[in-house]
């Protein structure tokens, strides 16, 4: 199957859809999401044995009946054509032709003539035409398909125009298609971090240029250099001028006493000393509970995804990656998610501070004091 002027539809219906910013590449993308759900579709009447999508314009199925192959057909246009009448998606002009053979490829690319000359007949029709091709002739005959001549292909014997207008819809009385796009995505930008310290570092840029945050995720380590350097920008950014509020919500596992105490209590402190622009909130999970992962939403606009990779060295599951895109409906969510949690934990006070210091068992004298003072010092209120 041929989709008929499609790269030139999507070029042309953007070019005059500039205003509201849409892209060639959005409309190939929501008019390949329309054509894969009208090929699930069809694939209730008959299922193929082999599917493949060849380019943004080619599908191509592989079935062990011929008449399975032409009740899919018949399904799969009479799919687009209810598209079509029904929902005005006229820009969809499929092109389809069966042939008759033993399929051969090499990737995409097609290496046995029968397949190479049903693709050619396919991308030479017009909209919304079915061609048997060759071998799929007499095989079509012997089932009753009504075959015509096509004026485009007249003078060759080795094709016949099947008029399949005429024929039951496989389908009939389905209605069209409820389409669901994935209009967020194809809206977005999208950028992926390999790296924990490329993650981090995207992190820094959007907190920057952003005049609020919400953060939801657990500690990091006060002794990762990475991670202090995250610390040490956001503790800069809210004793700058710039207008800024940050919003935290940290889980504390309670496997990892030392991280977890030490990030409670910068976040305490930074709650103390930055009341006008700084809120936190915290629970802790016991050993062995599954860990959510971590985000941030940014102006209400852009999400941050941090993605976890189990680290040996460590003995925990550490920020290893990250996916971070741009779109206000999918930050809706999530900031409504993170709002509600917000409320139901309420902000850090002194009672619930003690709490979950009466949860952290194990932790030493010595080692609070190792770590004041490390929060000291990233605060800047002891030299290094």
């Amino acid at each position: 199957m041929e989709l008929r002027g499609f790269s030139q539809s999507a070029t042309d219906l953007a070019r005059e859809l500039e205003s509201l910013e849409v892209t060639p590449e959005r409309v190939r993308a929501s008019g390949i999401e329309v054509v894969s759900q009208i090929i699930e579709k069809a694939k209730e009447v008959s299922s193929p044995s082999q599917s493949m999508h060849l380019g943004g314009d080619t599908w191509y199925w592989n079935f062990q009946e011929m008449g399975e192959a032409y009740q899919f057909a018949l399904a799969l246009l009479n799919g687009f054509k209810r598209s079509a009448l029904e929902q005005g998606l006229y820009y969809l002009k499929p092109s389809m032709a069966i042939g008759f053979g033993d399929p051969k490829f090499d990737g995409p690319r097609f290496l046995d003539d029968a397949s190479i000359e049903t693709y050619k007949k396919a991308d030479g029709g017009r909209s919304y035409t079915l061609f048997a091709v060759e071998n799929a002739i007499a095989e079509l005959a012997t089932i009753g398909v009504p075959m015509a001549p096509h004026p485009k292909f007249s003078d060759d014997p080795n094709v016949r125009h099947i008029v399949w207008t005429k024929e039951p819809d496989p389908q009939s009385g389905e209605p069209a298609l409820e389409i669901s796009l994935p209009k967020l995505l194809l809206d977005s930008e999208v950028i992926y971090s390999e790296t924990a310290s490329g993650a981090l570092a995207n992190i820094v840029r959007q907190q920057e240029r952003s005049g609020s945050a919400l953060v939801f995720g657990g500690p990091g380590s006060l002794d990762d250099p990475v991670f202090r350097s995250y610390i040490s920008n956001t503790i800069a950014l809210l004793r700058s001028e710039k207008e800024v509020s940050l919003t935290v919500i940290s889980y504390l596992p309670l496997n990892e006493i030392q991280s977890s105490y030490a990030w409670l209590e910068l976040c305490r402190q930074m709650q103390i000393e930055f009341s006008d622009s700084f809120a936190f909130s915290a629970f802790a999970i016991p050993k062995g509970q599954l860990r959510p992962f971590s985000y941030h939403i940014y102006d209400h606009e852009t999400v941050h995804i941090g993605l976890r990779a189990y680290s040996p060295q460590k003995g925990t599951p550490t920020l290893s990656s990250s996916i971070m895109l741009k779109n206000a409906k999918i930050a809706e969510r999530f900031e409504t998610e993170f709002m509600e949690h917000y409320r139901s934990l309420g902000q850090l006070s002194d009672k619930k501070y003690a709490e979950l210091l009466g949860e952290m068992e194990g932790i030493s004298n010595s080692e609070k004091n190792r770590v004041l003072k490390s929060v000291n010092e990233i605060l800047g209120r002891i030299s290094h």
